[in-house]
């Protein structure tokens, strides 16, 4: 039988230690949490010329304020930029680099879907690469500015017209090049060619994946959403419905920039200092002949809102009987241990007084003692209590944007670890008219146990 459960919404807190429920008020009112940090946004951007023309028309235009007719109640007015956080961003970016437009015509026609997704990321991460290792300018955050047509070809269920389609130069079962890992080919051009194999069909998540390493925080963001008015169909009508949010993109967008350039727009009010919560995930390794092979990751949340992700060890952590996940006691405890340490750098070498726990499935005895273990006398380790969500969320406020969703305090660590192993690194703004239904179908740790 089917429950209701209320769960209050949770506030947060801004400059001067003021709280609100909705983040754009907070933001309105107060400010954001880090006052005058990052000074401006420096931003990189790439993209066609186009592109980068419509980008730096709509950075000019969110500098005032955006206001949408008629007014609703769950899209408030965009006061500007810098009334909002204080700092200015100039139009003009610190760097800019120029990908082809005729180039990207090409690549997203591509055949093959690996080689389709891959060679277009290629076209945008290689000039950043290239920048990030040459230049002494270092942006803040890159702004990916993407025709339309990346979008309609480079997802994982994407087709090009069969009369549209460019024909791969050479092509590779996925089978076959998933075992360069293990089973190094003899030709370099078999290595070169199975590269596109390697990761997921998905421009977004195999964009930011691929940059990760080089630390280079990215903004993807489609020319029609800046620019819906310059893509219009057959009756002279945007093919976009984005007139009534403009706002909201001005929030979300200029938002996720602050984040991203560094400063801290707010963070959940009423957490305990000194607790520490860590989310465990597991994922099989396909590309491992061995069935019990799989990857941990951690994240630890703060209790000032921050994050730090961590990549454990691949083992034989995988149960083909069980169906359940279970480290040696050794990789849990080198995996909490990792995780301590970060927080004695960010605590002045001082451990949580509190650690939390999750996982989707129960630890075991092994894991719990090396879990324990690591942490030392000095830290009260928990499990977190689990609750399974299948059911639908639904939230009552007629203003719902937060970090995440209405339990985002219990379980947006989670999301974001899994947001992270893709790359993406973004705060997790949710701009949503009223009664919008969450489906959250994940595991989290019970709300009452860790606020």
């Amino acid at each position: 039988m089917n429950r209701l459960i209320q769960l209050s919404q949770p506030s947060l807190l801004f400059r001067y230690a003021q709280s609100m429920e909705d983040p754009r008020d907070g933001l309105t009112l107060f400010g954001p949490l880090d006052e005058g940090k990052p000074y401006g946004i420096r931003a990189g951007v790439i993209g066609t010329k186009s592109g980068r023309e419509r980008f730096a028309r709509w950075v000019e235009k969110i500098r005032g304020p955006v206001v949408q007719t008629p007014l609703q109640v769950g899209r408030p007015p965009y006061p500007g930029f810098a009334a909002i956080f204080g700092i200015p961003w100039d139009s003009k970016p610190a760097i800019e680099l120029n990908v082809d437009a005729d180039e990207i015509s090409q690549c997203v026609r591509i055949d093959d879907k690996h080689q389709r997704v891959f060679n277009t990321v290629n076209l945008f991460a290689q000039p950043i690469i290239e920048c990030l290792r040459k230049e002494e300018t270092k942006p803040d955050v890159w702004f990916v500015v993407v025709p339309d047509e990346v979008h309609q070809y480079c997802r994982p269920e994407s087709v090009v017209f069969k009369l549209d389609r460019v024909k791969a130069e050479a092509r590779m079962k996925p089978s076959w090049a998933q075992r360069v890992s293990t089973e190094p080919f003899l030709f370099d051009e078999d290595t070169r060619l199975a590269e596109a194999y390697q990761y997921e069909v998905n421009f977004h998540n195999q964009l930011k994946g691929r940059l990760l390493t080089e630390k280079a925080p990215t903004q993807v963001i489609r020319e029609s959403t800046i620019a819906h008015w310059d893509f219009l169909n057959h009756r002279g009508e945007p093919k976009r419905k984005l007139d009534k949010l403009q706002s909201s993109i001005a929030w979300n967008l200029s938002t996720t920039a602050f984040y991203k350039a560094g400063g801290k727009p707010w963070k959940i009010s009423g957490v305990r200092e000194g607790v520490c919560y860590i989310g465990i995930v597991f994922k099989k390794d396909e590309r491992n002949p061995d069935p019990r092979s799989a990857c941990c990751a951690a994240q630890m949340f703060l209790d000032s809102g921050d994050g730090v992700v961590f990549k454990g060890n691949v083992g034989p952590w995988y149960s083909p009987e069980t169906e359940d996940y279970h480290l040696s006691i050794d990789d849990a405890h080198a995996l909490v241990a990792q995780a301590i340490s970060e927080y004695r750098k960010k605590h002045d070498n001082k451990p949580p007084s509190e650690l939390f726990i999750h996982g989707r499935v129960r630890f075991d005895e092994r894991e719990w003692n090396g879990f324990r273990e690591a942490a030392g006398e000095e830290t009260n380790t928990r499990r977190a209590n689990r609750l399974s969500l299948d059911q639908g969320f639904y939230s009552t406020s007629a203003n719902l944007s937060r970090n995440g969703s209405s339990v985002s305090s219990a379980c947006g660590y989670l999301q974001r670890i899994r947001r992270h192993q893709s790359g993406d690194a973004r705060p997790h703004g949710a701009y949503q008219a009223e009664l919008q239904r969450l489906h959250l179908r994940r595991w989290f740790a019970g709300y009452a146990s860790l606020c």
